[in-house]
């Protein structure tokens, strides 16, 4: 065994025991929190260091195996020095990210397997210490975790924004994934042409014959400059020569340091893949700037507008340089000002969602016509899109012209070749203009404007929300001010300092609890202080937080009464009771806060969900005194209108359903941009887990819910392009009889969306969505809303779901034995029978219900 001291030293754990009962009775005698935590830290200093050289040389000895690549007796060594008793966690920490790193040099499933176990453990020890969630990203970029990777980097350079290596793993982890969000690896700029394809296109381009062309470019061989730059085409693409990125790289940077636009964009290139010289993003980024900003000449392929492009991309993605869609906005516009459409489909993508630019329906569909006309597949899905929901038209349907354009330009995109858009256009084909109106009016009714408030938000988004305050929007102060505190959060968890860390997130959920996000390398430092600090305001809002929609919260309640006084533990409470089905306490609860808080905008609106739940005509009184006290920019003011929209639909009043429905879709000109952007499951990856953090999947439930053994509820669902999947929701409030609460929860027809879903592909390659905070789950029951057979004017939603096949019925082909299971004919009845026997005698007890 390894020994690092002589004499007996308290472990960690035994320290934090000890200072428990040490803290309490302090407390006992008067001192505050803020002295006692001061104190802790002045004693963990005690007895430091004295172990460091021991502890120096085992790790030198262990690294030197490495160096010779015997990672086994490296994992030998520090098996052997975690056998110690002395140890720090610290130093624990440190060892198990070292054992990490040899795991993972060895190239099987099973090493990286434990390499993620070792950086798990160090992260556990150590939370505040960056290296843990460098070392876990390292293991999951190995295991094809991107998104997870990425989140790990995030939270890593948030601890160190120094590490160049953090910044470079990032980088590149963003680059793979950014190139299938945005389609990237289509651009013909990832794709250079052979050469008899660059000899053709030139000879068509100048009317020459190919013997004339390579005529010319013999000419032109020897002359500096442009010969450097030919030369490198000939070793990048092997034209006449055996390809070599290394001589290629010679030649452009011969004919880059003397000016040439073609051979900085080029040697920019290859800096960016990595080929022929060491990958630098920000050498790449020197060249492309260098190019994009000089004088495109008017031969294609100039080398300036592909610049400008790429330059757009890696601001996008923030690859080599700090994400920023402003930036990103700028470099797309210089390029499709240079004729380069490619940029214009991505251009299009930010003016659609409103991010580095004002959000913009109209040019957004601009963009997306000079990108589809330009050739680009994606700019012909993206416009088809716009046109089928009647983007930028202020109406509630498309028109068959507008319609049948976007059908047009599906079977073009299908026609070269894109499977997305085959397969939409085939499912397009089958639809009814109802189907499509349908898909505006659930898309929107069911939208709360629900803003994931973080430090990375800020870092895009400072800019435009610093103008709406200096221009006197409420909102915009308020997410300025959420900022601040956020970065405080940071700064606390960097140090160590615990109390701080909860006094500043608490201020920030005090502000607006809904939009706060507690990163999860919070999680065991907030559980920990409330342990010892139960009585402590601010740790008790932050741990009601993290579990806020889960019936441990209700327990909170009853533990701390002092909550009465506190107007956003009471929000907490209201949304709690709401969530667990308790609605008449709810609504005590709620009666009395308004009468302390009269003009609270978040009590009045929590209050009217309430009564909007019950259909109590009440609520549209609420949501009025709601509308009157908020500032028009209310991240709620979109949803209230809707859900009153919602009420009056119910009761045939189309009158005010259409007039507050229009007064919903004008609040959303006004909402600040930092919104959730819808997704499907056709844009999910069927490969790998992933984390679709900042998304949200809408769809309508198909069958009967299932809950197996362990509580979990499994639900199929259909989503709005017709695609299905499925759903796996744990920690939903059950009550006294589980399976009966299931069901009451999760019935066909439900429309349900879920926020930032994790998803995963079965063996038979569907896709499982997996749901852990049941806050990440909105319900609502639009088959109810949309019974109304007048209401068919506007979209025909009352059909029943076949609970076999999933197919909008109208049928009334019903199971003879529990009258709950529908068909939408007799051959899927019969084809159901064996699947559904033993669900048919829960539904039978479940009639009553």
């Amino acid at each position: 065994m390894v020994r690092f001291a002589e004499e007996y030293k308290l472990s960690d754990v035994e320290f934090e025991a000890l200072w428990k009962e040490l803290a309490n009775a302090l407390i006992g005698l008067g001192e505050t929190s803020t002295d006692i935590d001061e104190l802790k830290k002045e004693a963990m200093k005690l007895g430091q260091g004295e172990a460091d050289n021991d502890l120096h040389d085992v790790l030198t000895n262990a690294e030197r195996f490495i160096k010779e690549k015997k990672y086994d007796k490296a994992i030998d060594i520090y098996n052997e020095a975690l056998k110690s008793t002395s140890l720090s966690l610290k130093d624990q920490a440190l060892i198990f990210t070292k054992r990490s790193v040899s795991h993972l040099m060895i190239e099987n499933i099973d090493s990286w397997n434990k390499a993620k176990k070792d950086a798990d453990l160090a992260i556990h020890l150590w939370p505040s210490w960056w290296n843990g969630y460098y070392r876990l990203a390292c293991v999951l970029i190995k295991l094809d975790d991107l998104e997870a990777a990425e989140r790990m980097l995030e939270y890593s350079l948030a601890l160190n924004p120094e590490s160049e290596e953090a910044q470079n793993k990032l980088a590149i982890t963003r680059k793979t994934i950014g190139e299938f969000i945005l389609e990237e690896h289509l651009d013909p700029i990832y794709h250079p042409m052979t050469s008899k394809e660059i000899i053709a296109e030139n000879c068509a381009k100048y009317g020459l014959s190919e013997k004339d062309f390579l005529h010319l470019v013999k000419l032109n061989y020897d002359v500096p400059v442009v010969g450097d730059v030919i030369k490198g085409h000939q070793y990048r693409d092997g034209i006449g020569v055996k390809r070599d990125y290394k001589k290629s790289a010679i030649f452009y940077s011969k004919a880059a340091e003397n000016g040439n636009p073609e051979a900085m964009f080029n040697l920019g290139r290859l800096y960016y893949f990595g080929h022929g010289v060491l990958q630098n993003f920000k050498t790449a980024v020197f060249w492309l700037e260098k190019s994009a900003c000089l004088k495109p000449e008017k031969m294609k392929d100039s080398g300036v507008p592909e610049s400008q492009h790429m330059l757009g991309y890696m601001y996008y993605e923030g690859i080599g340089v700090e994400q920023d869609y402003h930036e990103a906005a700028k470099w797309f516009e210089k390029a499709v000002a240079n004729g380069y459409t490619v940029s214009s489909n991505n251009l299009g993508v930010l003016y659609y969602n409103g991010k580095g630019v004002n959000k913009d329906l109209q040019k957004a569909i601009h963009f997306f016509n000079v990108s589809a006309k330009g050739g680009s597949t994606q700019g012909m899905r993206n416009l088809a899109n716009c046109l089928f929901r009647a983007k930028g038209k202020f109406t509630l349907s498309p028109t068959d012209a507008d319609v049948s354009k976007a059908m047009i330009w599906l079977k073009i995109a299908a026609n070269k070749g894109d499977l997305i858009a085959a397969r939409e256009y085939n499912r397009r084909k089958e639809s009814l203009k109802s189907d499509f109106i349908r898909e505006i009016i659930v898309e929107l009714l069911l939208k709360e404007t629900i803003e994931k408030n973080n430090r990375y938000f800020a870092e895009q988004f400072r800019g435009k929300v610093t103008v709406a305050a200096e221009n006197g929007s409420l909102t915009a102060k308020q997410h300025l001010e959420i900022w601040t505190y956020l970065a405080e959060t940071w700064k606390a968890f960097k140090e160590e300092d615990n109390f701080l860390l909860v006094s500043s997130l608490s201020k920030p959920i005090h502000l607006d609890h809904e939009i706060i996000e507690i990163p999860e390398l919070f999680y065991s430092v907030i559980k920990d202080r409330y342990k010892t600090h139960p009585d402590e305001l601010e740790t008790v809002v932050c741990y009601a937080k993290i579990f806020s929609g889960n019936k441990s919260v209700l327990d909170i309640f009853e533990k701390y009464p002092k909550y009465k006084q506190d107007e956003c533990l009471n929000e907490m409470f209201i949304a709690s009771l709401t969530l667990s089905g308790k609605i008449q306490d709810a609504l005590k609860v709620a009666k009395k806060a308004l009468k302390k808080w009269p003009n609270s905008p978040k009590i009045l609106y929590s209050y009217a969900v309430v009564h909007c739940i019950q259909d109590n005509p009440y609520c549209i009184k609420t949501f009025d005194k709601f509308l009157a006290v908020a500032p028009n920019d209310h991240r709620n003011i979109p949803s209230c209108y809707y859900r009153k929209a919602q009420f009056y639909i119910h009761k045939n009043d189309y009158k005010n359903f259409i007039e507050t429905f229009e007064e919903g879709l004008s609040a959303e000109e006004n909402q600040l941009p930092l919104a959730l952007n819808n997704i499907t499951l056709k844009d999910m990856n069927t490969r790998k887990s992933m984390l679709y953090e900042g998304f949200v999947i809408e769809g309508r439930i198909i069958d009967w819910s299932y809950l197996t053994k362990s509580n979990v509820i499994v639900i199929l669902f259909k989503d709005g392009n017709g695609d299905i999947g499925g759903l796996e929701i744990r920690n939903w409030l059950l009550k006294n009889n589980p399976f009966i609460d299931a069901l009451k929860s999760f019935r066909p027809g439900y429309w349900i969306s879920v926020i930032n879903p994790f998803v995963t592909s079965t063996k038979e390659s569907k896709l499982m969505i997996h749901v852990e905070k049941i806050s990440d789950v909105k319900l609502g029951d639009l088959t109810t809303c949309f019974l109304s057979v007048n209401f068919r004017l506007f979209i025909d939603i009352g059909e029943k779901v076949c609970s076999y096949c999933g197919k909008e019925t109208k049928s009334e082909v019903l199971c003879s034995k529990c009258s709950m299971a529908c068909y939408c004919s007799s051959k899927c009845l019969n084809s159901d029978l064996i699947d559904h026997e033993e669900i048919c005698k829960i539904l039978k007890n479940y009639q009553r219900y």
